[in-house]
């Protein structure tokens, strides 16, 4: 594998525990609950060395926004051609 980092994201449907291999191998999140961890994650990698951003209440107006984008995704991700029952 690349030195390239991959942190596999999960929302809608797939969770952690039900993404395909190769992205199962690694260590994945699910975007709405993990959200501080991918925050953490990237800090990590971009800004080694440095001290990590506090985390954040579910309640925060960033968490609030980011749950409200995932909602609309979701139902975006429901509607498609792709996802209907032929």
């Amino acid at each position: 594998m690349s030195a390239k980092k991959i942190i596999p994201l999960c929302f809608g449907d797939l969770t952690k525990g039900t993404m395909p291999r190769p992205y199962s191998d690694l260590q994945g999140l699910n975007l709405r609950s993990d959200y501080y961890d991918l925050v953490r994650d990237c800090h990590f990698y971009l800004n080694p060395g440095t001290l990590l951003p506090m985390p954040l209440s579910s309640d925060a107006p960033s968490v609030k926004t980011l749950l409200e984008e995932l909602d609309r995704g979701e139902l975006l991700l429901a509607r498609s051609p792709i996802n209907s029952q032929s």
